[in-house]
């Protein structure tokens, strides 16, 4: 019987460059972005420079997903873009949402404030998923699930990652049914970062993988494009 490397060493060999040969499923798995009979590029009367929160959902010490974090807020600014950090860290266990404390006048637990503030200014969002037992964390979903009306109708990218060579693509998977339930439009594309560490991305965020500058170019142009069309399709109803 033949070994599973000898089928798939085959498989990634003739693999395309934009994908990630380390996987023995590259363009299934791996591969962010696809081929769009469109142009992203903006037009001239475009609204930018736009605002996206980029929500951190793992709590864990030493969390490798910071670096990423790191990485993307880089690449957003360095486009002229605004990125504001959404933490899961040291949120507690939802009992209620930001809004009901809201109504009945109390104060809801430390740093939610802040929260609802950063996604409400947020034209749009990144979400950054580990992969836990084949889902998001639950961090993630506990610090989104206190809010709701602050996603109505905005674009999110999915960037998930792992330290092996899936990069998280069933958290992606998992993620884009719950982002949809919230109000949140997906994009087609994602982000995924496998064998995350320091051959990839440094700690400070510095790219070392430089196979991945194209990759994100790629779908930040896509996020931009989805931003720019709804932030435009708002404004035209605000003017009636």
């Amino acid at each position: 019987m033949r070994s599973f490397h000898s089928i798939a060493r085959p498989l990634f060999r003739n693999a395309p460059p934009t994908t990630i040969h380390r996987s023995p499923f590259p363009a299934l798995t791996l591969n962010p972005v696809h081929s769009y009979p469109f142009s992203i590029r903006l037009s001239s009367s475009s609204t930018k420079p736009f605002t996206y929160a980029i929500i951190h959902g793992s709590v864990r010490p030493n969390r490798l997903g910071e670096r990423l974090v790191k990485f993307l807020q880089a690449e957003i600014t360095e486009r002229g873009d605004k990125a504001l950090i959404v933490e899961a860290n040291g949120i507690p266990t939802l009992e209620k949402k930001y809004a009901e404390y809201i109504a009945a006048k109390e104060e809801p637990p430390a740093g939610l404030h802040a929260i609802h503030e950063n996604l409400t200014t947020a034209d749009g969002f990144v979400v950054v998923t580990a992969e836990y037992n084949s889902t998001m964390p639950p961090g993630l979903t506990n610090v989104m699930d206190y809010f709701l009306p602050e996603y109505n109708r905005k674009p999110a990218l999915i960037s998930s990652y792992s330290y092996g060579i899936f990069g998280g693509i069933r958290a992606s998977t998992a993620a884009r049914s719950f982002l949809s339930n919230l109000g949140l439009i997906t994009l087609p594309s994602h982000f995924p970062v496998p064998n995350l560490g320091d051959k990839v991305i440094l700690p400070n965020g510095k790219l070392v993988d430089k196979s991945f500058k194209g990759r994100v170019k790629i779908v930040l142009d896509e996020l931009d494009w989805v931003t720019d069309a709804i932030r435009s399709k708002r404004e035209r109803d605000v003017k009636g």
